[in-house]
């Protein structure tokens, strides 16, 4: 007979109700400095970007937030995006 074996290797997901609290929490256990929250305008405007912004207050994370994300990126959006990363110096 024949084995097969797989490995997958993944980030650990964490989802559920309130798992947005946690955000802060994971951030400054990786010993992050200074972070850029990455989302769009609609996105910032839900609950659970409130509460992230919220975790990592909290937490006593620094960071700041860009929100001209697109649903469909271009060149020139990504373009935008890694200037601002720079500018910032994350």
């Amino acid at each position: 007979t024949t084995d097969y074996a797989f490995e997958m290797a993944a980030s650990n997901i964490r989802f559920g109700a309130g798992c947005t609290n946690e955000v802060g929490m994971d951030v400054a256990n990786l010993g992050a400095k200074k972070t850029l929250v990455v989302t769009d305008p609609n996105i910032a405007k839900l609950p659970a970007f409130t509460n992230t912004v919220q975790s990592l207050d909290a937490s006593g994370v620094t960071f700041d937030t860009y929100t001209d994300v697109v649903v469909e990126p271009t060149d020139k959006s990504y373009q935008h995006l890694i200037d601002f990363a720079r500018a910032g110096n994350y």
